[in-house]
């Protein structure tokens, strides 16, 4: 039953998503310009992440920052940012920066650097890099070794 909730969650949020970004406008009045696009893989990779890092649980870390993607600042913290929005757009542009510099690197390679700052760390307590490579590569259907420069184009 809890497996059937998070799935509607995700769907419900996913169709939010993409409505805003056909002209909507997001529930904090943000523009919708800079929401992910179903049109390309960028937005699943990024609605994958955010689901990982707990986006769409009401009063979430994630959701309390405008941080979709949890991306952190130097010392440890994580980022706030003005609007759903901006932070989406943050994440994206993480993720397109990050593949774009190191073309080479597998979902295994992103995720592990992406959680631990290293590609070759097995991460802390409570990171999982390996489950999260394979969470997000599987939501958009290829396998966790394929670089990810090749998915964004």
């Amino acid at each position: 039953m809890e497996l059937l909730i998070a799935l509607l969650v995700v769907v419900l949020g996913w169709r939010w998503l993409t409505t805003s970004s056909q002209g909507g406008a997001t529930t904090d009045g943000a523009s919708a310009a800079s929401t992910p696009s179903s049109g390309d893989a960028i937005g699943p990779i990024t609605q994958a992440i955010a689901q990982m890092e707990g986006w769409f649980k009401p009063g979430s870390l994630a959701q309390r920052t405008n941080n979709p993607g949890n991306i952190g600042t130097f010392g440890g913290k994580v980022a706030s940012y003005p609007d759903a929005g901006t932070g989406f757009e943050s994440l994206q542009t993480w993720v397109q920066t990050h593949a774009a510099q190191h073309p080479e690197w597998d979902f295994y390679d992103m995720f592990h650097y992406y959680l631990t700052g290293d590609t070759l760390s097995n991460g802390g307590p409570n990171q999982h890099p390996d489950a999260y490579a394979e969470y997000v590569a599987n939501s958009i259907g290829v396998d966790p070794t394929t670089p990810v420069s090749s998915v964004l184009g």
